[in-house]
């Protein structure tokens, strides 16, 4: 098929116009203790819940099975990440998914904001039921903790019947994860303790949570009365294992204090060696706060060193000079460590092609905004046939052409491409492409997801790749 047959046969569907720091929250989300350890069941009378050899990745899943009409059974990674997720933080949910449903039977993710006094925020995932099928397929969620997350967040996952004779709702779960931006432990207090932080402090010095909080029901408050003298807090070794070498990090706070006669209040961040020692150091903001008696907000952003195996550290001192009667109290709130860059994730599912078991998508470059080096790669292709890459807002599942479209709300982008001899094929993505093709470029913090249709020697000529789930960072 030639390009030109290749847009016929697009415009037949009637469309128009990498991975960082993240921290995982999910418990067992892929069942690889054996068990449903980390998962709470919430069973109808004759619904089962249990471990499955049938799985997408590894060795286990977990698989919901409920026969019981009507009625709801219901499976829960509860309460995770209290103290670690903050009021807005962006988080990712994904997983794999298969199944079966009939008579009335659907199957339901949704995510839950846990308060002090309840949920403060509750959402259904993709805004319905999932389109689930017998075959594995990947699902990717962007939302928002919302505004009282002091018990944590819940990623619940429901098998429900209707009210019809025979109505059964089954599903096998994979994968899950749940991972948020920022790193930080405990930044925002909401444990009502210093969990997560370590005090250096001086002899007369205190460090203790208070009810003058900037959001929420705590902060975390320093005074330091000795002269002269530093006394110190740490969140330390935050990120190891997620946070990458030359990563851009976003570090924001809340702040304010009473200061005496050369009394100071600094922040710094360090990355951290494994094992001890540190691969850079840096005061945020080039000197001291310039703190005063109500709240601020302060945002730095820094570049994470050359070796950050031991995660990196954010370190708030009081510092007091030698002068008789100084001080530095400072009261903190909302401490946060998030990524700047973006994340990229698999979707949905590929479909065998004439040359194989389909194609495959993946990404290089930068997720950030400001890089402008975002490149699409698609391989498994068959060897010289043309595709063109879409952009969409939002996740379906569909039957087209002899594959599976995943991807909604879009926006083409040309030119297009074709496979070379390994069938491989290729798209750079500045913004300059979707504005040519007359979309809007990605926004800090948005997902897009991406998915290429080819010409294919199969009975309706053409396939549809896999797809990825795309979160833009800075």
């Amino acid at each position: 098929m030639q390009k030109a047959q290749l847009l016929t046969l697009v415009a037949a569907l009637g469309l128009s116009g990498v991975a960082s720091a993240q921290i995982e929250l999910a418990e067992n989300g892929g069942f690889e203790t054996g068990d449903t350890t980390g998962w709470t069941s919430f069973p109808s009378p004759t619904s089962t819940f249990d471990v499955t050899m049938d799985s997408n990745s590894g060795m286990f899943a977990a698989e919901l099975v409920n026969d019981f009409a009507p009625s709801g059974a219901v499976i829960k990674n509860d309460f995770i990440g209290a103290g670690q997720v903050q009021p807005g933080d962006r988080i990712i949910v994904s997983f794999a998914a298969k199944g079966m449903t009939a008579n009335g039977g659907v199957v339901f993710a949704e995510f839950f904001s846990e308060g002090a006094m309840g949920v403060s925020m509750a959402e259904i995932l993709g805004g319905g039921p999932l389109p689930i099928t017998d075959q594995w397929q990947s699902f990717c969620f962007t939302t928002t903790a919302g505004p009282d997350v002091a018990q944590g967040v819940t990623f619940q996952l429901g098998a429900i019947t209707g009210a019809v004779d025979g109505s059964i709702s089954m599903v096998t779960v994979d994968d899950v994860s749940v991972s948020i931006e920022s790193a930080e432990i405990n930044g925002g207090f909401e444990t009502g303790d210093t969990t997560g932080w370590d005090p250096f402090l001086t002899p007369n010095a205190t460090f203790n949570v208070t009810g003058d909080a900037n959001t929420g029901s705590f902060a975390g408050e320093i005074q330091n009365p000795d002269f002269p003298a530093g006394a110190v807090v740490k969140n330390a070794n935050i990120g190891a294992g997620s946070i990458q070498p030359g990563d851009m990090l976003e570090i924001s706070l809340s702040a304010k204090g009473e200061l005496g006669v050369s009394g100071v209040i600094f922040v710094e961040f360090f990355s951290e060696v494994a094992g001890g020692g540190v691969s850079m150091a840096e005061i945020l903001g080039g000197g001291p706060l310039p703190i005063t008696s109500d709240y601020q907000d302060f945002t730095f952003t820094a570049m994470a060193g050359p070796d950050v195996s031991g995660g990196v550290t954010v370190q708030i001192g009081a510092i007091t000079g030698a002068v008789d009667g100084a001080f530095a109290n400072v009261t903190f709130d909302d401490v946060s460590v998030r990524s700047l860059e973006g994340v990229v994730r698999s979707l949905c599912g590929t479909t065998p092609n004439s040359v194989g078991p389909g194609a495959v998508m993946s990404a290089s470059g930068s997720a950030g905004v400001a890089a402008q080096n975002f490149t699409l790669e698609t391989s498994g292709l068959p060897p010289f046939q043309f595709g063109l890459y879409w952009a969409g807002t939002s996740e379906t599942r569909a039957v087209s052409f002899d594959g599976t479209r995943c991807i909604d709300g879009f926006t083409r982008l040309e030119p297009v491409v074709m496979a070379d001899a390994s069938g491989n094929a290729s798209l750079a993505l500045p913004d300059s492409v979707y504005m040519a093709n007359g979309g809007m470029a990605p926004m800090v913090g948005t997902s897009l997801f991406y998915q290429l249709v080819y010409r294919d020697f199969s009975p309706n000529g053409a396939n549809w790749s896999d797809a990825l789930c795309v979160t833009f960072g800075n």
